[in-house]
């Protein structure tokens, strides 16, 4: 008769070994570049570039059309004299049409409980003197200039 102590240890090897079959993670083939192609990171340019291609792109669109594109303090391009409008309330609203201010668009966003207005700032103030104006009109709204948004990569 067999001691219950290698009953024990013979009945624990098996359970191992059962499991380790079954967690065994498949081999995997993994794909390799064709012959004559360079390495993958000689593929994709370096960031810098990126960033320069980038930058090269927002100089172009602000020289191209400067009557509808600026810079914002950042340098970053947005619509000229457009203000995102994160939530104002009624009387801010109101208020700011009283000093000229258009609404060009709103879109309600109950999901989130917000409200985005589009704000078109009055003829001849300037797009980060119109923001300014907006946010003492209702400090608690956020308030952003419209950026234009380029392509990042695939």
């Amino acid at each position: 008769m067999k001691s219950p102590r290698r009953i024990a240890l013979v009945l624990a090897a098996l359970l191992c070994t059962a499991a380790q079959a079954q967690l065994r993670v498949p081999s995997v083939t993994v794909p390799t570049l064709p012959p004559g192609l360079p390495p993958m990171q000689q593929l994709a340019p370096p960031l810098p570039a990126l960033q320069e291609l980038r930058a090269n792109l927002a100089r172009d669109l602000l020289r191209r059309h400067p009557q509808l594109i600026e810079a914002d303090p950042a340098g970053q391009p947005i619509r000229r004299s457009e203000l995102v409008w994160i939530s104002p309330t009624a009387g801010a609203v109101e208020a700011a049409r009283a000093q000229g201010f258009t609404v060009l668009r709103e879109e309600a966003l109950p999901e989130l409980e917000l409200r985005e207005l589009l704000m078109r700032a009055p003829a001849g103030m300037a797009t980060a003197q119109a923001a300014e104006r907006l946010r003492a009109l209702d400090p608690g709204a956020q308030v952003d200039f419209n950026h234009l948004y380029t392509p990042g990569g695939d």
